[in-house]
């Protein structure tokens, strides 16, 4: 039996809700404009999901779902999952079955087997996911408790030894085939106030009823649960199987794992409530306490609606996995009913005891303490909902380059309001999304089942094209955690902030999600290799573009990436001096480099020296790609600096093509660093646009507010390229797009939002277009009426109005 097969099976045991036709002309509305995005991303993309007839579904008939399609040989290629069956690469070792030789290998083999994990670590960027359960050839394992005592005892070995290069954190995860099919850490635990161990598990049902609402609705509403007893030993199953979480622990603050996800959704959906709840560890009373931490301004504590971008990370811990919880209080905490299981494993009462102790009594933990104890980081940027403060949550989706996002959906409430413009953001720019629906404890039966409903036949329709998945138990958020990246699922969990329902799998989904290139966001996927600290390379996009004419280095000649930050935000620190925040797009920097810093208003770069570097506020001397830092620039002042503005490398590592390394064509030369030549920024770029909706046309001269990475700004079309110059609904094109205030530098391939209002167009920037391009293309399709700010016509013509007046 294939690996193919194995999954298979696991997918199918999943709950997929029933999908349900709708009457309503505005949420076909929205699914139109969601259709057009996802063809768009689609195209672009590496992954795009089949088209599916999920509207046609009857409320009687279960859906009929293409697992082969879901799991077909090209996804299993393209999705980089941490399972870590031994494959029979190696004949030595095929001497035994491999579980003789996980229970007790000899020399070779446990050196074979120290390889293949450390091969698996590195393609999965620090961490993966160990599988036991299955042969070589695909046969079923016959384990017993005393053989997953071994095989676990050999996997901590190897893996924790002091003399081992792996060094990494060994945790069972997940023991499927003990009675209760649930992890035995559940059995760890004592009476608490929340009903999350009354979940039921056990489920076999894969579509969605009242009849189960109401069972699960009953447990909720139940006082006090007490914890099963102690599992009975399991006997031998040929359905048992094992799952293992390996992850290398980090010796410094930069080899620190580091996911990003973007919270959105509707307002007063419960966006900064759960995050108070899952950074913080207390239960949320029903009137705000939880979220009071997340907010950053006095009328959000007011008002209780976030205006800015908040942010906050969760960490993992470094020896036990476990969420690191940041509370000075532990009697409200869910960190004794549901915490614990989101990472530790079967009988691991140390790491009970270690994850309580995590929690410092009478002081909240900073980030600083939790880096120091994490191995893992989860960085959220808590985004507003509210209609008027859309233009924030835009930037915050454009310039902090999510790896994915939790969209929230208040159960009492449905997909209403901003839901599906953030919905369409996510796809528009390519970010995987989970569906988090909170509010479950005061949302009654049927309004529950209708909202679930109303999101199956939005995620299945032609706008969304992805399966959606409903998460009950513990196998269901590891099975969903390895394919999440494909782009093909949408996994959707049931909370409440109140009882603390379902945050237990919200947490071990958070721990299990795969890390994306090293780190890197969706707009830069292909910002990878190899290397163990955390470089980065760039896609080839056509960068040399940006540099004068008088630089002869072109981009076959580049060996590694320069170093590129684009700057978020801005600061001036007492006693330091200026601070900006951002991300580093590619290269590596240093304490203490040279780097040009714009561009200004007239598009012109200098330069300044890198003073000190933070990330996660911890002082460290090097950035790598991917990482999200600051910096203390030096001679610089705030005012200076806006956000949208770069950093960029003085100096270029290229191929010396007459070392004596190399061959005739220049290939395997050795590497050396020259000077690189002035960056040049532009005002008009070549794009290729998709106009999700507009309830008129767009033609030449059309101005719309434009995001991309760090850039907000204005910018006005100067040329479609249609035969008659106009832009609808649906349509596609490319165009010349000019920005109105000042040059900017944006890179060809990037992914942006022109907004007017709501969402109106995505597109890809295709190339710059320089000074002496851009005068002749004004001058043509204007027939010489438009003319440039700051030229020699420009400055004719306003001299020849003064005198007119005069």
């Amino acid at each position: 039996m294939t690996l193919s097969d194995t999954i298979t099976k696991d997918i199918s045991r999943l709950k997929i809700a029933n999908t349900t036709t709708s009457n309503d002309g505005s949420a076909k509305t929205g699914e139109n404009q969601l259709s057009n995005t996802t063809n768009y991303t689609g195209r672009n993309g590496t992954n795009e999901p089949p088209a599916t007839n999920g509207n046609k579904a009857s409320d009687n008939t279960a859906p009929r779902i293409d697992l082969e399609s879901l799991l077909s040989d090209a996804l299993i290629k393209d999705t980089p999952t941490k399972s870590n069956d031994i494959d029979q690469d190696h004949h030595d070792f095929h001497i035994r079955t491999l579980k003789e030789q996980l229970i007790d290998p000899t020399p070779l083999e446990e050196q074979e087997l120290i390889e293949r994990i450390a091969r698996d670590i590195e393609e999965g960027f620090g961490e993966t996911l160990f599988e036991v359960g299955k042969e070589d050839d695909g046969t079923t394992m016959s384990l017993s408790d005393l053989d997953i005592g071994k095989i676990t005892q050999t996997l901590t070995r190897i893996t924790t030894a002091k003399d081992s290069r792996i060094d990494a954190t060994c945790q069972l995860l997940f023991d499927r085939g003990c009675p209760g099919d649930k992890p035995a850490i559940h059995a760890q635990t004592t009476t608490t106030t929340s009903a999350i161990s009354s979940l039921s598990e056990s489920s076999t049902s894969t579509t969605f009823s009242a009849k189960a609402t109401t069972k699960s609705k009953s447990k909720r509403n139940g006082s006090a649960t007490t914890a099963a007893a102690a599992p009975a030993a399991c006997s031998e199953t040929l359905r048992r199987r094992v799952y293992y979480l390996i992850r290398k622990k980090p010796s410094n603050v930069n080899e620190l794992l580091e996911v990003r996800v973007a919270v959105a959704g509707n307002v007063d959906a419960g966006k900064s409530t759960l995050l108070g709840v899952l950074t913080k560890g207390q239960l949320d009373d029903g009137r705000g306490r939880a979220r009071v931490n997340m907010f950053r301004h006095k009328h959000e504590i007011e008002t209780g609606r976030t205006s800015s971008i908040g942010l906050e990370i969760l960490g993992f811990d470094k020896e036990t996995c476990m969420p690191i919880i940041s509370s000075s209080s532990s009697s409200s905490s869910y960190n004794n009913s549901n915490g614990v299981s989101a990472a530790a494993g079967v009988g691991n009462t140390t790491a009970v005891s270690s994850a309580t102790s995590n929690i410092s009594h009478n002081r909240k933990m900073s980030w600083i303490d939790i880096c120091s104890k994490a191995s893992k980081i989860i960085s959220f940027s808590d985004l507003a909902g509210h209609e008027k403060y859309l233009k924030t949550t835009v930037f915050g989706l454009t310039s902090n380059a999510p790896e994915c996002m939790l969209l929230m959906v208040g159960a009492n409430a449905g997909i209403i309001g901003m839901t599906k413009e953030h919905l369409g953001l996510a796809l528009a720019l390519n970010v995987p999304v989970m569906i988090i629906v909170s509010k479950i404890d005061m949302c009654p039966e049927n309004i529950l089942a209708h909202t679930l409903k109303q999101l199956d036949r939005i995620l299945r329709s032609s706008g969304c094209r992805k399966h959606p998945i409903f998460v009950h138990n513990s196998e269901d958020v590891i099975t969903t955690s390895r394919y999440f990246h494909s782009g093909r699922i949408c996994p959707i969990f049931q909370v409440s902030n109140i009882s603390g329902e379902g945050i237990d799998y919200l947490t071990m989904f958070l721990n299990l999600l795969p890390i994306s290139n090293g780190g890197g966001g969706s707009n830069f996927k292909n910002n990878n290799n190899n290397d163990n600290s955390g470089g980065g390379k760039a896609e080839k996009n056509g960068s040399n573009n940006y540099y004068s004419k008088s630089g002869t280095t072109t981009a076959n000649t580049i060996a590694s990436s320069s170093f590129m930050f684009e700057i978020n935000e801005t600061f001036s620190v007492p006693f330091v001096g200026t601070v900006v925040s951002g991300i580093v797009r590619s290269g590596i920097i240093h304490s203490g480099d040279n780097v040009w810093i714009g561009p200004d208003s007239l598009g012109q770069f200098w330069d300044t020296t890198i003073k000190t570097i933070q990330r996660k506020r911890v002082n460290t001397s090097v950035a790598y790609s991917g990482q999200s830092v600051s910096f203390s620039l030096k001679r610089v002042k705030r005012a200076q600096v806006r956000k949208g503005m770069v950093l960029l490398g003085k100096t270029i590592d290229v191929k010396d093509e007459n070392s004596p390394t190399a061959d005739t064509n220049g290939k395997d030369g050795t590497i050396k660093t020259i000077p690189a030549p002035t960056p040049i920024s532009y005002k008009m770029y070549e794009a290729e646009i998709l106009v999700l909706f507009h309830s008129t046309t767009i033609c030449n001269k059309y101005q719309a507010m434009m995001h991309c990475n760090s850039v907000r700004q204005t910018a006005r079309i100067i040329s479609i390229d249609t035969s008659d110059q106009t832009l609808r609904t649906g349509d596609r094109a490319v165009i010349k797009l000019r920005f109105i205030s000042y040059p900017e530098y944006l890179l060809p391939g990037s992914r942006f939002i022109f907004r007017e209002g709501r969402t109106r167009a995505v597109g890809k920037i295709l190339r710059p277009i320089d000074p002496k391009e851009e005068r002749d293309i004004i001058r043509r399709i204007t027939n010489g009426t438009m003319v440039l700010e700051g030229s020699r016509e420009a400055k004719s013509k306003a001299e020849a109005i003064r005198h007119q007046h005069h």
